[in-house]
């Protein structure tokens, strides 16, 4: 398990430093922001394995995205979830701004149950495809995949159970369709 988090943070330490070199080789650039088309951050939501609500802050060209959200459609409880996005491409298919992405994330949460309370960490993967209309609304369609481990414990009558435990997991690649408002 330390393995898996050494590696994570290797690979969202990696992340950064490329960010911060590529902003300081584009530093006597200036930086054009249009706040009508392409702003530099937006709010919504994101559905696919839950509900979450979504904010993107632009940081150059690549971005930061959060989400906070339920912890799947059935389970009562809570997500978190940040990733930094490298911008890949900005095709120019169409009069809005298509962007396709991809970067590294963590990702926590907690549930809870009749007689059961979990939390889980990991690590994320995130790829997709946006869409930025000619007015301030952001559609998107991506993939992330999360891998971690979570601790859970449960009880009945008040007394610890032996069916809790650390546990492995694995959240395969579901289909997320995000809404969002770009200002």
């Amino acid at each position: 398990m330390k393995k898996v988090i050494l590696v994570a943070l290797i690979a969202l330490s990696t992340a950064f430093v490329a960010a911060a070199a590529e902003g300081e080789s584009s530093a006597s650039e200036p930086v054009q922001v249009s706040f009508t088309n392409n702003g530099p951050r937006a709010i919504g939501g994101r559905f696919g394995w839950g509900a979450e609500v979504s904010y993107q802050h632009n940081l150059g060209k690549n971005f930061v995205e959060v989400n906070l959200g339920t912890y799947g459609w059935t389970a009562l409880g809570v997500q978190a979830t940040a990733t930094y996005n490298f911008v890949l491409a900005q095709p120019q298919w169409t009069p809005g701004t298509w962007t396709v992405y991809a970067g590294p994330g963590l990702q926590v949460g907690s549930w809870f149950g009749t007689g059961l309370f979990g939390m889980s960490f990991g690590v994320v993967g995130q790829a997709g495809l946006s869409y930025r209309f000619e007015f301030p609304l952001e559609l998107s369609v991506d993939l992330r995949p999360a891998l971690g481990g979570s601790f859970s414990t449960a009880t009945v009558d008040g007394v610890s159970a032996t069916s809790g435990g650390f546990y492995f997991n694995y959240l395969g690649f579901i289909p997320c369709i995000g809404v969002r408002y770009a200002f």
